[in-house]
């Protein structure tokens, strides 16, 4: 009985995108999508976007932000490698650092029981916990 109330409240999350902790970039159709969460205003953002060697393969002008969270996609329609892409935020106020935290989302397709609770399928092939998900959007 529990089980099926966990599955009837998981299923409120399908369509949803999840937002987790973590710097990988997943792609769905062609876009990379990610957030990141600002400590305080910043007057300049910038997202790197690395491959999974660790090159750096495009840079994203964020301009100035708010602080929260903030997501944003990257255009990967040229992105050819095997592989999930990851990403670095550089922030700053002035001449002064901002503090910027990682994370990644993708969509939400299933829910099904996992030995742990709930496991969340993404489009991108991935599953992650219901306890590793840090927000929805």
């Amino acid at each position: 009985q529990y089980t099926s109330m966990q599955m009837l409240q998981g299923a409120t999350l399908l369509g949803h995108e999840a937002v987790i902790s973590g710097n990988a970039l997943p792609i769905e159709k062609g876009v990379g999508k990610g957030a990141f969460n600002l400590d305080s205003d910043a007057s300049q953002v910038t997202v790197q976007v690395y491959s999974p060697a660790g090159d750096l393969i495009d840079t994203v002008n964020m301009g100035p932000q708010s602080a929260g969270r903030t997501p944003f996609n990257w255009n990967a329609s040229a992105y050819s490698a095997s592989g999930t892409p990851t990403f670095k935020v550089t922030a700053t106020q002035g001449s002064k650092s901002v503090t910027a935290t990682t994370f990644s989302r993708g969509s939400i397709v299933a829910v099904n029981p996992g030995t742990n609770g709930l496991a969340l399928q993404l489009a991108n092939g991935s599953s992650i916990s219901y306890s590793a998900l840090q927000g929805l959007m």
